[in-house]
């Protein structure tokens, strides 16, 4: 039973969310993918709702929907001193950005930490804010975004200040303080020049809710303090990768802070508070803040300001701000629907607020204007920005990551691709040619992944299972002749890789030629399936109708005939009789109807049938090398083989009945899909459920294929 309806999803709504037929749901389900459940009606089947938007996040990144872990972690690894991500917050050079937040250290401090600087408040309160060009000043806050303002005025100083477009160190963090300075004061100064550094405890959070017309006090700047502290920095993120990219370029420091800017400006990074301030705007249009939520994943496969690939219980940003805003006390209209949000969110589908959230938290809190909450990140995040290109530029060489081409290619040049490559390994075996080395000097060249060159793997190396394979698939002698026998020629050594490889790459087409069948199987099982569902849908709900009419009818005849009432208990009226009699009958065959109807098997599903011998020219699906590994022993239990270990589970979950049973040869018929039988739709669930599994099996026939595959590529010195 369902503890919460609002959490799940019908299979229609289900296939519907993950824009899919209903047999690929059916076909995830069987494969693990996502989780099934029994609803409170029938035997129809409920999805959770966080499983779907997982898998529907995850498929729309991999082409491969088997592969379910979404990469939070993506592109170059570089390495960096200035802040590492733990499961309880980040650290800014070993120290925890919640702890300073919580401690009350001015943003002006952190910064100095993030740049590896003496943290020195005079010298951000003698830091002069940068005059606006004339054609700046023009603009209202109103007329043009505060980001888009931003980026003109960097623009602009750059053009204007060519003396300092090459920095030097000291003239460095001068012009970076100065940076931030005016960005927290831009909204003042397009009214007055005269416009400067507040002088109190948090200089840059008084400055700028100043700029943001808010009556500030210390309780709110201590607040806006403690977001510029928790957003200064966040690791390799995306605009501090192009940060990083553009100083390793020895871009100036404007452009560097330009090209972050730029990457900052998507909704997806520093612009994502301002899409959840519109579904908070949007979501009061709803009285039932639940009645918002389910109408919103119909049409959305994400929530702003919800969900983060770093942190699996939580963002301790967003949690910490949350708390911020909540002392705050504001009576805010806005501010109590995020939280009714918040706690919705978290409880329907389980995914917890992040940064985002948090800042739009404050905003509402702090009765800042609309967008603040991006403008208080952005101001943030360029000391981090700073940090990274000073780091940057300390290691020299310019961060070029390859591409791996995956567009299409003419077939004769791919032929001469192979046939060159051929040459060219047979070439250098030969000791005809050689492979110029690599040069020492790096200091004005683009730097360029290396090839990796790995040691020969002994044999011992692998595992049992990967070396029953191989000794199935007859390669073995192979393997071992060519890594322990070191007299052999070249050619010799190439012959037997090849062979190696043939082999290998014959089995695991084999693989892929079960796991269509499989697919294709599932599909069409499902398609019956999905026939039967229908069809008995649609008769419970002609038989609810009949039964309301019938009673009727009946009750208005009795009362035109005038049956006489008795009070005799036992006897009663003709007329509650009949009706009784009516619904009775028609109960039960809405219980004949409920448990579905039956389709004629048109044909075996090959896979199972021939697994257990049915028809007469049996195995015909399965290449040989997977029929071996399916009737070899396994590791775990060496007493039986794969095939008896999956009737075993099968057995114990009742989709077989256990030999010599009474029942065990119509079980078997209604598995295989006898011609001609009459399936239930239990018997079509579990034909699919079983499919699914002997499909398990050749995954992992292809993960011992694949390090069997690295064994090969490993063999370089040889």
């Amino acid at each position: 039973m369902l503890e919460d309806e609002d959490k799940y999803f019908s299979g229609a709504q289900a296939a519907e969310f993950l824009g899919v037929k209903p047999a690929t749901l059916y076909a995830y389900a069987s494969r693990g993918l996502i989780e099934s459940f029994q609803a409170e009606s029938g035997r129809e089947r409920a999805y959770r709702v966080a499983d779907l938007i997982k898998l529907r996040q995850a498929s729309r990144g991999f082409k491969n929907t088997r592969d379910l872990t979404p990469p939070g972690w993506t592109g170059p690894v570089i390495k960096s001193a200035i802040t590492e991500i733990k499961t309880d917050g980040h650290r800014y050079r070993g120290h925890s950005a919640i702890e300073l937040a919580r401690l009350s250290y001015p943003f002006e401090q952190v910064a100095e930490l993030l740049w590896g600087t003496d943290a020195d408040l005079k010298n951000w309160r003698q830091a002069l804010p940068i005059p606006l060009p004339k054609y700046l000043k023009k603009l209202s806050a109103d007329e043009v975004d505060y980001i888009d303002f931003i980026k003109a005025l960097i623009a602009s100083v750059e053009i204007l200040d060519p003396v300092t477009r090459k920095l030097q160190s000291d003239e460095l963090y001068t012009t970076a303080r100065r940076l931030i300075v005016t960005m927290a004061l831009v909204p003042a100064l397009n009214e007055s020049d005269k416009s400067y550094m507040a002088d109190g405890q948090f200089p840059i959070a008084q400055s700028l809710l100043a700029s943001l017309q808010s009556n500030h006090s210390h309780e709110k700047s201590a607040v806006v303090n403690a977001a510029l502290v928790l957003c200064a920095d966040h690791e390799l993120n995306a605009s501090a990768l192009a940060a990083r990219i553009a100083a390793s370029c020895d871009a100036s420091l404007y452009s560097t802070l330009l090209s972050a800017l730029g990457t900052f400006s998507g909704s997806l990074h520093g612009m994502a508070s301002r899409l959840t301030e519109n579904i908070i705007s949007n979501s009061m249009k709803f009285k039932n803040t639940s009645a918002w939520l389910k109408d919103y994943l119909r049409h959305n496969e994400t929530i702003p300001g919800f969900g983060s690939t770093l942190y699996e219980h939580g963002d301790p940003r967003a949690k910490y701000l949350l708390n911020a805003a909540r002392s705050v006390s504001n009576k805010d209209s806005s501010l109590k629907k995020l939280f009714e949000i918040v706690d919705c969110v978290e409880d329907k589908i389980g995914t917890k607020p992040n940064l985002d959230i948090g800042l739009t938290a404050i905003t509402y809190a702090l009765s800042l204007p609309p967008g603040s909450g991006s403008t208080i990140f952005a101001v943030s995040r360029t000391a981090g920005w700073i940090a990274h290109a000073i780091e940057q530029r300390s290691y020299g060489g310019v961060i070029r990551p390859r591409a791996k081409y995956i567009g299409k290619t003419s077939a004769v040049t791919r032929a001469l691709t192979v046939i060159c490559l051929l040459m060219a390994t047979l070439l250098a075996q030969a000791g005809i040619c050689s492979v110029p080395p690599e040069t020492e000097n790096k200091s004005n060249l683009v730097s360029r992944p290396k090839r990796e060159l790995f040691t020969p793997m002994p044999l011992e190396s692998l595992d049992e299972s990967t070396r029953e394979l191989a000794e199935q698939l007859e390669i073995m002698p192979f393997l071992q002749e060519l890594y322990k026998n070191k007299s052999n020629t070249e050619q010799r050594r190439i012959e037997l890789r090849q062979k190696i490889q043939e082999t290998i790459l014959e089995s695991y087409l084999d693989s892929q030629s079960v796991k269509a069948e499989a697919d294709r199987e599932q599909v069409r099982i499902s398609l019956q399936r999905d026939s039967l569902l229908a069809k008995r849908d649609r008769n419970v709900e002609l038989n609810n109708a009949g039964n309301f009419i019938m009673s009727g009818t009946l009750n208005t005849i009795g009362s035109i005939l005038g049956f006489p009432k008795s009070a005799n208990p036992v006897s009663g009226n003709l007329n509650q009789m009949l009706s009784g009699v009516v619904s009775t009958s028609m109960s039960m065959y809405a219980l004949k109807q409920n448990v579905g109807g039956k389709a004629t098997s048109h044909g075996s599903p090959t896979l199972l049938a021939e697994l257990f011998g049915r028809p007469t020219d049996f195995r015909t699906s399965y290449p040989e090398s997977i029929w071996r590994f399916l009737h070899s022993k396994s590791l775990d239990t060496p007493t039986k083989t794969r095939v008896q270990l999956l009737e075993e589970s099968w057995i114990q979950r009742h989709l077989l009945e256990p030999p010599g049973s009474a029942h065990e040869i119509a079980k078997l018929d209604a598995v295989c899909g006898k011609p001609g039988l009459r399936m239930s739709i239990n018997d079509l669930n579990d034909q699919i459920t079983m499919i699914g599994e002997i499909e398990a099996v050749t995954e992992l026939i292809d993960h011992h294929l694949r390090d069997l595959l690295r064994m090969i590529d490993s063999d370089v010195n040889i």
